[in-house]
């Protein structure tokens, strides 16, 4: 294992509001501590990692002084920042069949309606956000648990639902799809996650659409580095165009631009 060195200073549970890379002398980040208070640091280059779809966020909120130039900000603003939520389901012991090469959850329930779900929902013609789950399949490790996958608006509609809500309606798909295992006793415990609410990201990957294509933007733009000598420097998944939506993006493209930040600093 490997630890960071002594020097390096870390300020944790810190939310930055403002990075100004137009300083004369040097770049400032402006950041509110977990104790509510306002400071600065000045340093040589600044690397972000944000998520895109804070990036998005701070574009529009002030975030960079200066504001971004237009070649970065529609880059930011070409790629879509998707929803993909997962439902973790826990019994007591399992109620379906054991793993077996003829039979068992082995591949998991993929589910596929025979016709469309009925659109009823808050509004006329809303999607109801459980028909949308795609499937639930056994944890590796964790052989009582199941989980289940959710894309898209529906996640986004799920993530604004209660706890009891949640476990009802997975429980109603699980129920119509798997009669044929007789009685499905109700989950002792649910676990969700929330990446599309949770304010340090909303949402979970990047993807390009039809209007990227369309308007030219690029993972490569958003990677671009941002002034003359470069100081501002752009890491995470949304940076990279073959494995975009991935961790291993993320890890590297982080040591993609540790070696530019080497380079401009020579």
């Amino acid at each position: 294992q490997s630890e960071l060195p002594p020097e390096v200073d870390l300020r944790l549970e810190s939310r930055v509001v403002n990075i100004d890379y137009g300083a004369p002398d040097r770049p400032r980040v402006s950041y509110v501590d977990k104790a509510g208070k306002r400071c600065t640091v000045s340093c040589d280059q600044v690397i972000v990692t944000l998520p895109l779809g804070i990036l998005k966020r701070g574009i529009r909120n002030g975030l960079f002084s200066p504001t971004l130039p237009d070649w970065k900000r529609h880059a930011v603003e070409g790629l879509e920042f998707g929803a993909t939520e997962k439902v973790f389901l826990t019994w007591d012991q399992p109620w379906w069949p054991p793993e077996e090469p003829s039979g068992g959850l082995k591949e998991g329930l993929s589910f596929c309606w025979a016709a469309d779900p009925p659109r009823v929902g808050d509004g006329e013609g809303d999607l109801r956000w459980w028909t949308e789950i795609l499937g639930f399949y056994v944890v590796h490790g964790q052989p009582n648990t199941l989980v289940g996958w959710i894309t898209g608006e529906a996640a986004r509609q799920m993530a604004e639902a209660s706890d009891e809500e949640v476990t009802r309606r997975c429980m109603e798909v699980i129920r119509r799809f798997c009669r044929s295992f007789g009685p499905i006793p109700d989950p002792i415990d649910m676990v969700r996650s929330s990446w599309a609410r949770d304010p340090n990201f909303m949402g979970a990957y990047s993807y390009p659409s039809l209007r990227t294509a369309e308007k030219g933007h690029s993972f490569e733009s958003l990677s671009r580095p941002v002034g003359c000598p470069p100081r501002l420097f752009f890491a995470g998944e949304a940076t990279v165009k073959e494995h975009y939506g991935t961790t291993h993006a993320a890890l590297g493209s982080g040591r993609r631009e540790a070696k530019r930040v080497l380079v401009a600093r020579r």
